[in-house]
């Protein structure tokens, strides 16, 4: 402990400085930042399950154009 103590100015003044300007994280702002990005991802991205669902809907549409195009060759 003795060996600090000259230090202990700076020692002090560094870690008020990484207080100050927001170096260390805590738990909340990390939560916070992950909600956001969350939210964000939400947005911008589809889930798996909506691609499943459109591609079984790509696949209904597909089949009723083919079965149109067979109709009009039929005639």
């Amino acid at each position: 402990m003795n060996d600090f103590l000259p230090y202990a100015g700076v020692i002090i003044a560094v870690v008020g400085f990484c207080i100050q300007f927001g170096m260390f994280v805590r738990p909340v702002e990390l939560e916070k930042k992950h909600r956001e990005i969350m939210e964000e991802s939400y947005k911008k991205f589809a889930s798996i399950n909506m691609v499943e669902d459109m591609k079984a809907e790509f696949k209904e549409i597909k089949s009723k154009i083919d079965q149109i195009y067979e109709m009009l060759l039929q005639r």
